[in-house]
């Protein structure tokens, strides 16, 4: 009570009379609104102050005010740091909700991105990891933050912000990549069976039992096309008949020079009797028009492994043919139909 008196009486010697005194208590209180509403104002999420808030002057806050912030401000950092530090996907929707600045602390745009983008987006992502740029940027990509550049599609921007366009092809660029393949694919095709092989079929069975009727025949072509090169004896080649009209499959016997003849069901090469294990058959070779063939420089004498069945030059009105008229050499014989002599794929010598 005597206290009371003495700071009333100091009060009334310092000049104040009773009624100043009452008129100071409102002063007091709206003091107390005034740094009630600065608090608010620090409290407040920074990305949505309006430029007047953020540089408008705080008043200085009490002494009780400034011993509590630090101590608020530390246990709100522990606070996020242990609910960083938990699992993502066990957090609540609260837990995940958007990081908010306290006094006197900033949220860097991309810790927003990343609590905007929830927990749940980003599992065991550390969000301390993210501090990087200023704007956040590198932070962003770290929690995978799905922003709107990363729902955008081609030609609608980067995930770092710049206005990259996906260039459209046009022209002979869109046409290759269209139907490039095409044009590749059809190019070794013909590369393959119009200058390194040769696909023919027989029908007949001229050149049984080698080659069966009804046959594919892969012939290896490519030394004939780049030349004319002479076969060797024994060889079978394809080559075309200009008598015949068309492309014919035999045996070369006869080499330019040789002289081919026929006694007793045998072949003699300049006089030599010709062995010819590839025959089905031995002594069955018979000539009825000519028993004797020279052959001329530059040709080849040809006949069918099925002496008894063969339309060869025996039988032909031009019994010789160009080297140059020879296409291929045979390499395989496939034969897949019934009533053949055999049946499978075969590499013809």
């Amino acid at each position: 009570m005597e206290e009371r008196k003495r700071g009333y009486q100091g009060r009334r010697l310092a000049g104040a009379t009773p009624k100043q005194e009452r008129e100071r208590k409102p002063q007091r209180t709206e003091n107390g609104s005034r740094r009630a509403v600065d608090k608010a104002r620090r409290e407040r999420d920074p990305w949505e102050m309006t430029p007047e808030e953020k540089v408008s002057p705080v008043e200085a806050t009490s002494v009780e005010e400034a011993q509590a912030e630090p101590q608020e401000q530390s246990v709100r950092q522990a606070e996020d740091k242990a609910c960083r530090e938990r699992d993502p996907w066990e957090m609540t929707s609260e837990e995940t909700a958007p990081v908010t600045p306290g006094d006197g602390e900033s949220v860097s745009a991309g810790r927003r991105a990343a609590s905007v983008a929830g927990g749940k987006a980003a599992p065991a992502a550390d969000f301390d990891s993210m501090s990087g740029s200023a704007d956040g940027t590198s932070a962003d990509y770290a929690a995978g933050a799905a922003g709107p550049d990363d729902a955008a599609g081609p030609g609608e921007g980067s995930g770092s912000g710049g206005t990259a366009v996906k260039k459209k092809k046009s022209g002979f660029a869109a046409f290759w990549s269209d139907f490039g393949y095409l044009i590749v694919t059809a190019v070794v095709v013909v590369l393959v069976f119009r200058v390194l092989l040769q696909l023919s079929w027989v029908p007949s069975g001229s050149m049984e039992t080698t080659i069966p009727k009804k046959t594919l025949l892969i012939s290896w072509q490519l030394p004939y096309v780049m030349g004319d090169p002479v076969p060797e004896r024994g060889n079978i080649v394809t080559f075309w008949s200009d008598e015949l009209d068309k492309l014919l499959v035999k045996r070369v016997i006869g080499l330019p020079g040789d002289t081919v003849s026929f006694s007793g069901g045998y072949v003699y090469i300049n006089g030599q009797r010709l062995e010819e294990d590839y025959l089905d058959q031995q002594g069955g070779t018979i000539s009825p028009n000519q028993t004797s063939f020279t052959v001329p420089e530059g040709c080849l004498f040809f006949l069918g492994d099925n002496r008894s069945g063969s339309n060869d030059a025996r039988y032909w009105e031009e019994s010789y043919i160009p080297v140059g008229n020879v296409k291929a050499r045979v390499l395989l014989a496939i034969s897949l139909t019934g009533g053949s002599s055999w049946q499978g794929v075969r590499a013809i010598g």
